[in-house]
């Protein structure tokens, strides 16, 4: 299973998917949501064969999420959230399928649910992370059994990866990108290169050390 790209007009709420990474005409459209409504991607249902997409409405709170790839009314609307705060999906436990949560730009607050389902819902994992500006990603970044999460600062074009979801500093962070862009984040090749050594760390001593110590210092960052 790999992951392609999707595109969402906002204004007409229009989503356009292509199941080859290559240029072309879109492969799947529909409508879901309204116009300025955020998208979201993820395999909400355990049993599901493909990711399904969602809508975050800002104005109210609301995320609808949709498992078939049609123009069409959500299968689940979950009341997360207040006006103002950004949707997002993930495996944020490892269960084997996605579920939704928000990032809360005026706290720097992650809330972080594991249903799927309709109604009200409340948080099942909140930390702060981040600044007011950040915008947040999602991704499992080492292999581990659940997602990560991530932010990519506008100011200053740094992505900030965290591994686990708790309050915290960055596990990498790297240059990529300039103010105003946006990240997206995926599995886009079957076999990635091994990663490079970790730094060697070397304890204080009470006697001084004779001879050089190599450490290395060369990380590469795939992405």
């Amino acid at each position: 299973m790999t992951d392609t790209v999707l595109m969402m007009d906002e204004a007409t709420a229009n989503f356009y998917l292509r199941n080859t990474i290559s240029a072309g005409a879109a492969n799947e459209q529909f409508t879901l949501g309204n116009a300025n409504d955020t998208p979201l991607a993820g395999r909400w249902q355990i049993n599901a064969t493909h990711a399904g997409v969602g809508v975050y409405r800002a104005t109210n709170g609301v995320l609808y999420l949709k498992n078939a790839l049609a123009t069409g009314f959500a299968d689940n609307a979950m009341v997360m959230g207040i006006p103002g705060d950004q949707g997002m999906a993930g495996d944020w436990t490892g269960k084997g399928y996605d579920s939704p949560g928000i990032f809360r730009s005026s706290n720097s607050g992650f809330y972080l649910s594991n249903q799927v389902t309709n109604g009200p819902v409340f948080a099942d994992i909140t930390f702060t992370y981040g600044s007011a500006s950040d915008v947040p990603i999602t991704g499992n970044w080492i292999a581990q059994t659940h997602d990560g999460i991530g932010m990519f600062r506008p100011t200053n074009g740094f992505v900030y990866l965290r591994n686990t979801l708790t309050t915290g500093f960055a596990d990498n962070a790297f240059f990529y990108g300039t103010a105003g862009d946006q990240p997206v984040a995926g599995h886009w090749e079957v076999v990635y290169p091994p990663a490079p050594p970790a730094p060697v760390l070397i304890a204080k001593t009470a006697a001084p050390q004779s001879g050089s110590i190599s450490v290395p210092g060369d990380t590469r960052i795939g992405g």
